[in-house]
């Protein structure tokens, strides 16, 4: 459905798209999951055309040594300046921060229980979404972005969205981020909730993308 309704928008007409994966500043370059879902959905990866591959994750708390994430991903540190003359038309922050994942894992690692604030959950914590989205929007210089300006910055679960079956779901979300005119007759959670009771039974909760 997502790529129907874009295929037809000229490749120098598509929005420019900042992702922004986890880290501050970090992103991903083209072939990557996120390069290509950008794509589907009608947008353009404005640091698509950046070699990838420098970014070295740091070990995670909690975590045994030597579990880092090597390098050699399509993965990419960038600048705020970088940001700033890339001029993205929609930002997309991945809703997970650091703080809130190695939070998850430690409890994981000594068997606690732990449920997420965020998500498929009985108690959503929005404020995670909101100082996620206001860190991004408040940075030096981000004033002068089109996304910025224009409030079209959104907090994503990437890794809860993209990464299952529920991708098609996914999909629609970002289709209603870049192109709302587009969407105008489609209400992402409304799409959410019929694949969810359709494919796993379940009734609709919780918070993914924000705002």
């Amino acid at each position: 459905m997502v790529e129907d309704r874009v295929k037809d928008i000229p490749s120098d007409e598509r929005v420019g798209v900042y992702w922004e994966f986890h880290f501050p500043y970090m992103t991903m370059a083209k072939g990557s999951p996120i390069d290509k879902f950008i794509e589907m959905a009608g947008g353009r990866n404005v640091f698509a055309g950046t070699e990838g591959g420098d970014f070295q994750m740091p070990t995670i708390p909690g975590l045994p040594a030597g579990m880092e994430v090597s390098t050699g991903l399509p993965l990419l540190t960038v600048s705020q300046e970088a940001i700033v003359e890339a001029n993205p038309q929609v930002i997309i922050g991945e809703f997970m921060p650091m703080s809130v994942m190695t939070k998850g894992i430690g409890k994981m690692i000594r068997g606690e229980p732990y449920q997420m604030p965020i998500g498929y959950t009985d108690k959503p914590d929005v404020n995670i979404f909101k100082s996620s989205r206001d860190e991004i929007m408040n940075r030096s210089g981000s004033s002068a972005i089109d996304a910025v300006r224009n409030e079209r910055v959104y907090i994503f679960p990437f890794s809860m969205l993209l990464t299952s079956t529920r991708w098609p779901v996914g999909l629609v979300y970002l289709g209603k981020c870049f192109y709302p005119d587009r969407f105008e007759d489609v209400d992402p959670d409304e799409f959410h909730a019929e694949w969810l009771k359709k494919w796993n039974g379940l009734e609709y909760k919780g918070v993914y993308v924000y705002p």
